[in-house]
């Protein structure tokens, strides 16, 4: 999505370096399945690869939260494949039905700007906050409800196992392997790129 022509060379020229490795490695069930069907080569499937115990020292800190304020984020860059501009139209919809509802958007990247203008056209800059990059965004992701990923395409992403580790509930698209991490209705939804 983000380098049609660049990006598949680069993922070509990727394949071939990992077919020579001695172990590779994956992150998912799905991904494994890739690399197996273009390199001929089994690989180890790492399910979860986040840093638990830096997260657990975090889970302590106080947080105030606001009541009866339901919040939702996305933490990511801000690019065509991550579907952002989709996120605060559907994020707008929302807020014609409920008023108690926030999306804070953490991370940066060419889409910054029209984010940006697209909040301000809808009228909703006091309900959405972007925030731009964070070196450390887990204040604000603890202080969610919902984790949200609207991505074309991800794989398995890390911020969602963090987001998952929080006991938040993720909302992302049916693709890739995020059907190995979200049961529907147990720890979030899947709902179907369309």
């Amino acid at each position: 999505y983000d380098y049609p022509f660049f990006g598949r060379l680069l993922s070509f020229f990727h394949y071939q370096i990992i077919k020579r490795a001695t172990y590779i490695f994956s992150m998912s069930n799905s991904m494994s399945e890739q690399i197996l069907s273009l390199t001929k080569r089994e690989s180890i499937v790492i399910g979860n690869f986040v840093d638990e115990i830096s997260l657990k020292k975090l889970v302590t800190q106080k947080l105030v939260k606001t009541k009866n304020i339901f919040r939702y984020v996305f933490i990511g860059s801000l690019t065509k494949r991550k579907n952002t501009i989709f996120l605060i139209e559907q994020f707008n919809l929302l807020l014609k039905k409920h008023e108690n509802v926030r999306l804070e958007i953490v991370g940066n990247g060419p889409l910054f700007n029209a984010n940006f203008k697209l909040i301000e056209e809808l009228n909703i800059s006091k309900f959405v906050k972007m925030h731009g990059h964070m070196k450390n965004p887990y204040s604000i992701l603890l202080k969610s409800d919902i984790f949200v990923m609207p991505s074309f395409s991800e794989g398995i992403s890390r911020l969602s196992l963090e987001a998952l580790f929080f006991n938040k509930v993720c909302v992302m698209f049916d693709v890739d392997a995020n059907q190995e991490i979200i049961k529907n209705g147990f720890n979030g939804f899947l709902s179907k790129n369309e």
